[in-house]
């Protein structure tokens, strides 16, 4: 398994773990809010275009789906990407291929990532104007 594809498994692991403490109430909400991790909003006093994503997230894997998509529109379809892959990538494993070998949604070339940038962006300045 590739490096990114270690980092990528874990950080999903950890966020399924982090839900099922705030589940089972071994973790409150307070404990997601400080300290904030987001340097770009500490150096100019603005959210990031990513800024709510964990919190979307982890509200996602609790199946808190409006709280989600409040803390950010993106969380919902990150998710869902992410899961799709890992489940993928376990089904290669025991087929004995590559983890992400040949996966049908892989976002690779100029396109997809001008697409990437754009639903970003987009919603980044939706969330800066309060539409979102």
């Amino acid at each position: 398994m590739k490096p990114f594809d270690k980092l990528a498994l874990a950080a999903w692991a950890g966020l399924a773990g982090w839900a099922l403490a705030l589940k089972l109430g071994w973790a409150a909400w307070a404990t997601t809010q400080t300290p904030s991790l987001c340097l770009f909003k500490f150096w100019w006093g603005v959210p990031c275009p990513g800024c709510g994503m964990g919190h979307a997230l982890l509200r996602a894997f609790l199946g808190q789906w409006g709280e989600s998509v409040r803390e950010h529109p993106l969380g919902l379809p990150v998710l869902f990407f992410w899961t799709a892959w890992a489940v993928f990538g376990a089904a290669n494993l025991r087929r004995g291929k590559p983890f992400s070998a040949d996966f049908p949604l892989a976002l690779q070339g100029s396109f997809s990532t001008a697409m990437l940038l754009v639903a970003l962006l987009g919603t980044y300045f939706l969330k800066l104007a309060g539409m979102c």
